[in-house]
């Protein structure tokens, strides 16, 4: 047994590298265990190699965005502060409607009267025009006359328009402030342009039914605007 060992031995220290640099070869060796325990003991322990710069992520992400624990408490307010603004909105939509109602009643002229001696015959609103075959909006009142019946100004103001027309024989526009017109067609202007008239005043005259309204008898076709917006007349007459 012991001979076989010195075979061995001697087998191995026969060896060239071996028998040239024992000692490098011991140091060269012992480093190499080292670095290998060192790799594997930082394999198994990576929080020693990542605390650090984790932390210092985790600070500086914390700087920089806002915290999750005032999201909802601005999420609330922002809520809050839309229903507010849509509050105002309404009230604001409700008093301009109100406004409006009260700013043409203001500014509406102090005395209205009918622009003539008869009964209402067609009312204003959407409905189905026999001449024209369609439905449209029929943007005033008509008063079925005799022709050569007096037409008179509803409301004092000045005449700005008093002419012959085409289309509906002729047209009376009386201008009274505040926004407010009165318009006055299928008749026969009595009046000039740019006179200053009353309320009560004769202004023209029915003429046979114009092209405009063929199919109906002789009226006369009484119209109101506030700010060139079409009224109806008999909210106001």
């Amino acid at each position: 047994m012991s001979a076989k060992l010195n075979n061995n031995k001697s087998r191995f220290y026969q060896l060239r590298w071996w028998r040239e640099n024992p000692e490098r070869w011991r140091w060269g060796a012992t480093v190499a265990i080292v670095c290998l325990m060192t790799v594997l003991f930082a394999y198994q322990n990576p929080q020693i190699w990542q605390n650090t710069p984790t932390e210092q992520l985790n600070i500086t992400s914390e700087q920089s965005s806002p915290s999750t624990e005032t999201s909802p408490q601005n999420n609330i307010d922002t809520s809050t502060e839309s229903e507010t603004n849509d509050d105002v909105t309404t009230d604001q939509q409700k008093t301009s409607h109100t406004t409006d109602a009260a700013t043409a009643e203001a500014v509406a002229p102090e005395f209205w009267q009918p622009p003539a001696l008869g009964e209402w015959s067609r009312s204003y609103g959407f409905a189905y025009d026999e001449t024209y075959e369609d439905y449209r909006l029929h943007d005033g009142c008509d008063m079925e006359l005799d022709v050569g019946t007096l037409v008179y100004a509803s409301a004092a103001g000045k005449v700005t328009t008093a002419a012959e027309d085409e289309l509906w024989g002729g047209i009376v526009i009386i201008t009274h402030g505040g926004g407010w017109k009165s318009i006055y067609k299928c008749v026969m202007p009595a009046i000039a342009n740019g006179t200053e008239v009353i309320a009560g005043q004769e202004i023209a005259t029915v003429l046979p039914s114009p092209n405009a309204e063929s199919s109906q008898q002789p009226h006369l076709h009484f119209q109101l605007l506030l700010d060139d917006k079409p009224q109806n007349p008999e909210l106001w007459l």
